[in-house]
């Protein structure tokens, strides 16, 4: 039975490292179609960008639905390691390559069993100076690029964002006067992750015309997901050991990831929980709840639920929530609660 269970899991991953191959290759076609369309409208493109297209594109490794996805501006073009397109990876982070670079993520994708850790940059073309990236690509591509890249985003509903390079958090739309991807943005206290980076939660869009958000795309997919602006590259003027103190790290990336489970589990609730007209208020302290504690603590003072009727509530899993239809759960939950009193 083990053999054959074996035997099963490596079929189901073999099969799943194809599709997220296909869908790799496929992402390519789809940046290079815009990339072609951009070369068609426009016959007077400078040296400098027709150099840097004719590189190809580089579009990271692919994430299942609800997980955690890295983010970055722009792949690379190092001396060292200037492979043709056709001999990257497509969609594996195991096989991005790279120390300075790939390292950190792999390292923290290695600590999460499930395989649900992902990368993307924001944009697919090949420049290591982000300097001469930003001079000599212009808005319109980079606008065009951004949507597809937007829209792969949001096709996988990640629960988790972490951007790790701090000059180009702007196209999550942290500067007001230049919202490109438009998201709305409510900035979340954290102690322990203050002194690593800014944390946000993508509660909506700002529906300006200036942000280049796709009309097709419900953005209300990405509302809860948690992103989180760092840097893992460190700057020249600091030491060593005076940046590693800054550098996120797996037991930080695990913390969020508990903080996203926590908060996805609480919005399930939301739906079921109507037993009282506090509903609103005991969300709310739920949401800055930091544990499974407090949201409990949050459950029994606001809603007046005991500590055992608390805890039943709460021992429904995510999943399980997720699995289950909202009727048998408030019926489930109003059988344990009639129980328990």
């Amino acid at each position: 039975m083990d053999n054959i269970q074996e035997q099963q899991k490596i079929l189901r991953e073999a099969e799943e490292a194809r599709l997220l191959r296909l869908d790799g290759m496929k992402l390519r076609e789809e940046y290079h179609h815009i990339i072609d369309e951009y070369i068609n409208k426009h016959d007077d493109i400078s040296q400098e960008l027709e150099d840097i297209l004719n590189r190809g594109v580089y579009c990271g490794a692919g994430l299942k639905k609800g997980g955690i996805l890295f983010t970055s501006i722009n792949p690379s073009y190092p001396l060292y390691d200037r492979k043709p397109e056709d001999e990257l990876p497509a969609n594996f982070l195991k096989e991005c390559k790279g120390k300075k670079h790939w390292q950190p993520y792999v390292d923290i994708a290695e600590t999460f069993p499930d395989k649900n850790v992902g990368y993307i940059d924001l944009f697919p073309i090949r420049e290591s100076s982000q300097t001469l990236f930003e001079k000599v690509v212009p808005t319109e591509l980079k606008s065009e690029l951004l949507r597809l890249t937007m829209k792969k985003i949001w096709e996988s509903e990640p629960y988790i964002i972490i951007h790790t390079n701090k000059k180009s958090e702007f196209y999550w739309g942290t500067v007001e006067k230049h919202p490109w991807m438009g998201y709305k943005l409510l900035p979340i206290e954290d102690e322990r992750l203050s002194a690593k980076g800014t944390l946000y939660q993508i509660i909506g869009v700002t529906g300006t015309p200036e942000s280049i958000m796709l009309d097709e795309i419900d953005c209300s997919r990405m509302n809860g997901c948690f992103l989180f602006l760092t840097s893992f590259n460190r700057p020249w003027k600091e030491t060593k050991e005076e940046f590693e103190p800054k550098r996120l790290n797996a037991d930080d990336v695990h913390y969020l990831w508990e903080k996203a489970m926590l908060y996805h589990k609480i919005e399930k609730l939301r739906g079921y929980l109507k037993v009282s007209d506090n509903l609103e208020e005991a969300i709310s302290i739920m949401r800055m709840a930091k544990t499974e504690e407090d949201c409990k603590k949050a459950l029994e003072q606001e809603l007046g639920l005991t500590t055992l009727q608390a805890n039943s509530v709460f021992s429904l899993s995510l999943s399980e929530l997720t699995a289950l239809d909202s009727e048998r759960i408030k019926a489930e939950i109003a059988e344990k609660k009639k129980l328990l009193s």
